[in-house]
């Protein structure tokens, strides 16, 4: 999601308006399932966002990271359909980050105007993104330090229908068993109900779709509400990007944006085999549908928009590391990655 109007005098009363003390507003959010034990444990370092070193001018408003092979990874950005290449070294005994880099290759992406999210394909021959414009997903070759304009190799459009404008598909993660890809929209599509308030969350739709791109089935998902705060015209509450477990689970980073700032939360979603199809509801406000069951494990508040989460090493104590991107695009957030430590739970 862009953004730019933040840029000049609303940034500066919006960072006015973070001083100011949450008024104590009531606020409801969705009914959800209530959360089994979580299979996951997230933990952070204290590094906090670190800035990249050395990026080109190209690299700002990013949205989607995906990791390609050892250090290093492809990142997308909302903003000029630019893909780009990081190196980001992990210390394997601390899980801090050594050093962050974006390459000077930069490649455009023929036919993408607001690209989101990014994920390695299967076969790891390609790369799959997601743009927020047609609400598609397009697939690019997969060249590391690739430069110029690349030729998309397929393309599927329109997979969300009713999409508000600038909050459709803001995620996306390949299957962890090789079958397709995870995506979502960020608020509720125009008849599932109201979008996200300080009063409640909203009603959002996890979609499968295969290999080839089609869409599979679809469940129920439901946001937190805004924090309750002074009203500001351009809050928020919603899905910036999804992850996809080893267990078959799935990481949901929701973000959101209030008077306080910004708000990360990284929820575990789990079985989502176990939950009913609601491709063919048409209204899931009001429809009695079950959302997912989610189960918080990690919140950070702060100056950073985090719009794209992906794998990074794995850590000498058995911990895999997650390293979470940020999108500079409205002139205040912090531009850069940070970096947290996941653990599966024993039974």
């Amino acid at each position: 999601m862009r953004f730019s109007f933040l840029l000049g005098p609303v940034a500066v009363l919006f960072a006015v308006a973070l001083v100011l003390a949450a008024t104590g507003l009531e606020h409801r959010p969705p009914e959800v399932a209530a959360p089994r034990a979580a299979r996951w444990r997230i933990s952070d370092p204290g590094q906090n966002i670190i800035p990249w070193a050395g990026r080109p001018p190209e690299a700002n408003n990013l949205s989607g990271i995906a990791l390609v092979e050892g250090g290093h990874y492809a990142m997308v950005s909302d903003h000029g359909a630019h893909l780009l290449w990081a190196e980001i070294a992990v210390d394997p005994d601390t899980g801090v980050i050594r050093s962050a880099k974006v390459l000077p290759q930069v490649a455009t992406l023929a036919g993408c105007v607001d690209m989101e999210g990014c994920a390695l394909s299967p076969d790891r021959r390609s790369l799959v993104v997601s743009d927020e414009d047609d609400t598609g997903l397009t697939v690019v070759p997969m060249l590391p330090g690739q430069a110029g304009v690349l030729k998309p190799l397929a393309h599927r459009g329109n997979l969300l229908s009713r999409t508000n404008e600038n909050l459709s598909l803001e995620s996306l993660a390949t299957c962890v068993d090789g079958s397709g890809y995870w995506t979502m929209n960020e608020d509720a599509l125009a008849g599932d109900g109201p979008r996200a308030s300080r009063a409640g969350g909203a009603w959002l739709r996890l979609q499968k779709n295969d290999l080839q791109l089609n869409p599979v089935r679809q469940w129920a998902y439901c946001t937190d509400p805004i924090p309750a705060s002074l009203p500001i015209p351009f809050a928020i509450s919603g899905v910036s990007d999804v992850l996809a477990l080893p267990d078959g689970g799935l990481l949901v980073m929701e973000r959101a944006l209030s008077a306080e700032g910004f708000r990360l939360r990284l929820y575990n979603v789990f079985p989502v085999q176990e939950a009913p199809d609601v491709t063919a509801v048409a209204a899931l406000d009001g429809a009695g549908a079950t959302p997912l069951t989610k189960k918080l494990l990690y919140e950070w508040r702060g100056k950073g928009n985090f719009e794209g989460i992906a794998h990074g090493p794995e850590l000498k104590d058995g911990r895999r590391s997650l390293l979470l991107v940020t999108d500079d695009g409205d002139g205040f957030s912090e531009s850069g990655v940070m970096v947290l430590r996941l653990e599966r739970l024993t039974d």
